[in-house]
């Protein structure tokens, strides 16, 4: 069984459309996928340097 799963623009509300590396919507917003993951917010990148 596969469940499809539909993803929105956060911001927008608008359905979002899948290419190989990215989530993308007609209003210009990209999300890039990482390791398979969606990722639509960016707080992953600058969360370690608080660490260091």
């Amino acid at each position: 069984m596969t469940i499809a799963i539909h993803y929105v623009d956060p911001k927008t509300k608008v359905p979002l459309r899948k290419n190989d590396t990215v989530y993308y919507s007609e209003t210009g917003s990209v999300y890039p996928i990482v390791n398979q993951i969606p990722r639509f917010v960016d707080y992953a990148q600058s969360f370690g340097l608080q660490w260091n």
